[in-house]
């Protein structure tokens, strides 16, 4: 059977419209971001302690359409993989709408 991307993963984190990518780093990396209390906030009620977090247990989802953030999240994808991160970056748009 052909595995998908989101095969193993014990939480799953959609970030629709990433921009640059911030609240992908607030997750992964929260220690970096002390002011960031709305989003740590959110990620350890949903998540789980930033202390006991297993990042590779954590797919990343993030869909951004705009062409000139590509490159960044393409960055982001390769420096999570190398510490064996699941980041996907979507270079797309999310919508309710065909077109």
């Amino acid at each position: 059977q052909e595995s998908k991307l989101a095969d193993g993963c014990y939480h799953v984190f959609l970030d629709v419209g990433s921009n640059i990518g911030m609240h992908v780093r607030f997750l992964f990396q929260p220690t970096l971001y002390p002011d960031a209390k709305v989003a740590r906030h959110f990620f350890r009620t949903h998540i789980g302690p930033e202390e006991s977090r297993i990042n590779s247990d954590i797919c990343v989802f993030s869909f951004e359409p705009n062409p000139s953030h590509l490159e960044r999240h393409e960055e982001m994808r390769r420096a999570y993989d190398s510490m064996g991160w699941r980041y996907h970056p979507i270079h797309g748009g999310v919508s309710d709408k065909d077109g």
